[in-house]
C-alpha cells in the first residue's frame, strides 16, 4: 500500500515543474486535508444513515442525497464491518461523533435481526445483495453461468443478456449501479444497454482481439450510431474527431468499465457457486480477468505473456507448444517468432519462470 512518487522536472527554471518549484514544496510544510469520509459525513447524511441502518435497511432509503449516494453506501457498509467485528476504524470514529453506543447497539441489533446470516467482510457487497444470490442460486434460478457460444456456434448474445437481467435483479443494479446501467433513462434504454455489454463482454471473453472488437464496433455502429453509448455522450462530446477515433474511444472505455464493474459481480458469483459445491467449468471470472476462455491463453498471460501476445502463440500452437510431463512447455523456437512483442517478453519470462520453457 505504499506507493512511490516520481516529480519529472522540466528544463525551463521558471516552470512549474522545475527543480526549485518541487524543492520548494517538498520542504514546505504540509496543510491539513479532510478524507473524503469527513468531507461526505455531514450531519444530515449521518442521521440519515442512522435512520436507515437502525430498522436495518442497508438500502439507505432516508439518503436524499443522490449525488454522494454511492460513497456514502460504501461508507456504511465499512462502518457496518467495523460494527459486526467490534473494530474501532476511522469510519466508525466520524460516525460516532454524531451516534451513541446505544444507537449503535440499536443498528446492530436490526442488522442481526433483518439479516443473520448475511453480514459480511467485503464491502463491495450489501446483505441484501447477498442473500438474493444464494437464494436464486439454491433455487436454481442461476446454475452458473452461460455458454459462451449457442447451439448455432455463434455468441449466445441472448443468453448473455437475460443473464445480465437476472444479476441485474439480483443485485439491484437499479439503485447500486445506477450510472453502468442509466437507470434515470427509460426501460428500452436499459435493455438495450444491457444488450450492448453482452455482445461486448461476448467479444472480450472468447478471445476476440482488440482490433477486431474495434472493427466490430466501427461496423455496427453505422447502422446503430448509440451502440455502446445509449445516451449518445461521447459523440456529443468529441463532435469534431471522426467516426472511426469516437467508436474506438467508447469501447476501450467500455471495456474498463465491463472489467471493473462485471469482474467484482462475477466473482461474487462464482464463489457463492463454489460454495454450494457447483463445478465452475465455465468460470466467467477467470475469463474476464484474462479476456479469453481459451486455457493455453490463460496460462500463457499467468505467466507473464500479454493477452495479444498469448493470441499469437495459440495460433502458432503447433510451431511453439509442446506437450511436457506436466503440462504445455514454451519451444525455444519462440525465440524465432515473427513478432518483437512476443520475443522482448519472452526474454523477460524466460528470467521469471524459466522452468514452463522447453
Amino acid at each position: 500500500m505504499i506507493g512511490n512518487v516520481f516529480l519529472i522536472t522540466g528544463e525551463k527554471e521558471k516552470s512549474h515543474s522545475s527543480l526549485n518549484s518541487y524543492l520548494k514544496y517538498l520542504i514546505k510544510k504540509l496543510s491539513n486535508e479532510d478524507l473524503s469520509v469527513e468531507k461526505a459525513l455531514k450531519p444530515k447524511q449521518v442521521a440519515a444513515i442512522k435512520k436507515s441502518l437502525s430498522t436495518g435497511d442497508i438500502k439507505l432509503s432516508a439518503v436524499t442525497d443522490k449525488r454522494n449516494y454511492n460513497l456514502l453506501r460504501k461508507i456504511s457498509l465499512i462502518y457496518i464491518k467495523e460494527l459486526n467485528h467490534g473494530q474501532e476504524g476511522f469510519t466508525r470514529k466520524q460516525f460516532k461523533k454524531k451516534i451513541s453506543e446505544n444507537d449503535e447497539a440499536v443498528i446492530i441489533n436490526a442488522l442481526h435481526s433483518k439479516y443473520p446470516d448475511e453480514l459480511q467482510d467485503d464491502i463491495n457487497f450489501s446483505a441484501d445483495q447477498s442473500r438474493l444470490l444464494k437464494k436464486a442460486i439454491t433455487g436454481e434460478e442461476v446454475k452458473g453461468f452461460p455458454q459462451i457460444f449457442n447451439d448455432q456456434n455463434k455468441l449466445n448474445v441472448e443468453g448473455t443478456y437475460q443473464f445480465f437481467l437476472k444479476l441485474a435483479h439480483i443485485f439491484s443494479w437499479n439503485l447500486y449501479e445506477r450510472k453502468f446501467i442509466h437507470a434515470d433513462s427509460d426501460e428500452n434504454i436499459q435493455h438495450q444497454t444491457l444488450e450492448d455489454y453482452a455482445k461486448l463482454t461476448l467479444m472480450w471473453i472468447s478471445g476476440y482481439s482488440l482490433k477486431q472488437i474495434c472493427d466490430f464496433v466501427i461496423e455496427i455502429r453505422q447502422r446503430d450510431f448509440q451502440f455502446l453509448d445509449r445516451l449518445d455522450q461521447s459523440r456529443k462530446l468529441v463532435w469534431n474527431i471522426n467516426w472511426d477515433t469516437i467508436a474506438i474511444n467508447i469501447t476501450m472505455n467500455q471495456l474498463n468499465k465491463l472489467n471493473f464493474v462485471l469482474g467484482k459481480y462475477f466473482l461474487k458469483v462464482s464463489k457463492e457457486l463454489s460454495a454450494n459445491s457447483i463445478p465452475l467449468d465455465n468460470n466467467w471470472y477467470q475469463y474476464l480477468e484474462y479476456g479469453t476462455s481459451n486455457d493455453l491463453r490463460i496460462w500463457l498471460q499467468q505467466n507473464g505473456y500479454s493477452r495479444e501476445s498469448s493470441q499469437y502463440i495459440e495460433d502458432k500452437a503447433d510451431e511453439f507448444i509442446v506437450n511436457g510431463p506436466f503440462g504445455p512447455l514454451i519451444s525455444n523456437r519462440i525465440d524465432d517468432a515473427n513478432d518483437p512483442d512476443d520475443i522482448n517478453e519472452t526474454k523477460e519470462i524466460k528470467v521469471n519462470v524459466p522452468e514452463i520453457f522447453n
